[in-house]
C-alpha cells in the first residue's frame, strides 16, 4: 500500500496533475525524507509576485545544484497540488523544498510556467519562515522555533532526519495522554492554540494566546477549501454546515509568521 501511494504522489508532482491525492507529513524533517523524487532544498528571499508563483534569490543552497541564484517558484492556481504563494511577501525569506517542473500541461498550468521553473507542493510541509534569525513553522513534530546556526548545521550534516525521528516518538506519547483526557486538540508549545469540538459538527471554534493572522484549511486532498487573510482576533469561529464529511488540515499563521497545522475531522 505504502508503495502505491509513493507513486501515486510521484505521478502526480511530476506531471502537474489536476487536484490532488496526497496529504503528506505535516512537518518539515519528515517532508525531507518523504517523496523519492530529485528536488532541491533552499534559502531564499521573495523578490517579486509573478502571476501564481514569485521570484526569489538563493541565499543558501542546502542540496541540489542550481545554474543561477535567482529562481522562479510556482505555487497554486486553484487547480493544482501546490501551496499559494500570496501567502508570502516581498523581502520574506523562506526555507522551500521545491521540485523542477519537467512537463507544461497547457489545459491545468499553462500561464507563465516554463519547463526549468520550480514548484511548491502542497503533499507535506514544503516551507518554513526565516525572521530575526530564527527558522519558524513546523521543523519538527515539537520544535517550532530554532536558531538560524542551528538549523542550517543540522541541514549541512544531514541530521534533521535524527532530530525528526526523537521528537515524533515524544510525540506520540504526549498525543495519547492528552486523547485521554479530553476531546479538545491543543497545539504544542509553537502557541496556545484550541480548536474544538474535535470532531466538529457546525461550527469550529478557534482560540489563542496570540492574534490569528491568516487561517487555511485544505481537504483530505490538499484542495484549499476556505481561505481568511488578515484576522488580527484570537479567537474565530469557522461555520463547517457546508463541509463534507472527513478529514481536513487547519493551517494557521500568526502576526509573527510562526505556522501550525491541524487535522480536524467533520463528522
Amino acid at each position: 500500500m505504502r508503495f502505491i501511494i509513493i507513486v501515486l504522489i510521484t505521478f502526480l508532482l511530476s506531471f502537474t496533475a489536476y487536484g490532488c491525492s496526497c496529504g503528506g507529513p505535516e512537518t518539515f524533517c519528515e517532508t525531507l525524507d518523504f517523496q523519492p523524487i530529485e528536488y532541491i532544498t533552499v534559502k531564499a528571499v521573495m523578490l517579486d509576485a509573478v502571476d501564481h508563483g514569485m521570484d526569489v534569490k538563493i541565499i543558501s543552497l542546502y542540496n541540489g545544484e542550481l545554474p543561477m541564484d535567482t529562481i522562479r517558484v510556482w505555487g497554486d492556481n486553484g487547480i493544482l497540488c501546490r501551496v499559494y504563494t500570496d501567502r508570502f511577501e516581498i523581502k520574506d525569506t523562506i526555507i522551500m523544498k521545491l521540485y523542477t517542473i519537467n512537463e507544461i500541461f497547457d489545459e491545468f498550468n499553462g500561464i507563465g510556467e516554463k519547463v526549468g521553473d520550480y514548484e511548491l507542493s502542497i503533499c507535506g510541509l514544503h516551507y518554513l519562515w526565516v525572521r530575526d534569525n530564527k527558522v519558524l513553522g513546523k521543523i519538527t513534530a515539537q520544535t517550532q522555533e530554532m536558531e538560524l546556526d542551528q538549523f542550517e548545521e543540522l541541514m549541512s550534516n544531514e541530521k534533521l532526519s535524527e532530530v525528526c525521528i526523537e521528537t515524533n516518538e515524544e510525540e506520540e506519547e504526549t498525543d495519547t495522554e492528552i486523547e485521554q483526557e479530553t476531546d479538545i486538540v491543543e497545539t504544542d508549545s509553537f502557541y496556545d492554540i484550541l480548536l474544538y469540538p474535535n470532531p466538529v459538527g457546525e461550527k469550529l471554534s478557534i482560540r489563542s494566546n496570540e492574534k490569528i493572522s491568516d487561517i487555511q484549511i485544505y481537504n483530505s486532498l490538499g484542495q484549499n477549501v476556505y481561505s481568511q487573510k488578515d484576522i488580527r482576533n484570537n479567537e474565530l469561529g469557522i461555520n463547517f454546515n457546508e463541509f463534507k464529511q472527513g478529514l481536513y488540515f487547519v493551517e494557521l499563521v500568526n502576526s509573527s509568521k510562526k505556522l501550525v497545522t491541524k487535522k480536524i475531522y467533520k463528522k
